[in-house]
């Protein structure tokens, strides 16, 4: 896996995707958002904003 970062519109996000995959910067990429898979971060804090993928998650019995 590796980790890039896209310019979109409203700013820049980070996407994790195969190393498999090649890109050269400025390169013009889609996007697609799996719900089940989706992380969004707070930007003054950049803590994880919760969601029900994370409420969803196993805690191992804790």
């Amino acid at each position: 896996m590796q980790i890039v970062t896209v310019k979109v519109p409203q700013g820049r996000v980070k996407v994790k995707m195969p190393a498999s995959l090649h890109v050269t910067s400025g390169e013009q990429v889609g996007l697609a958002f799996l719900d089940d898979r989706l992380s969004l971060f707070d930007k003054g804090s950049g803590r994880v904003i919760r969601s029900a993928l994370h409420d969803a998650r196993p805690t191992g019995g804790k």
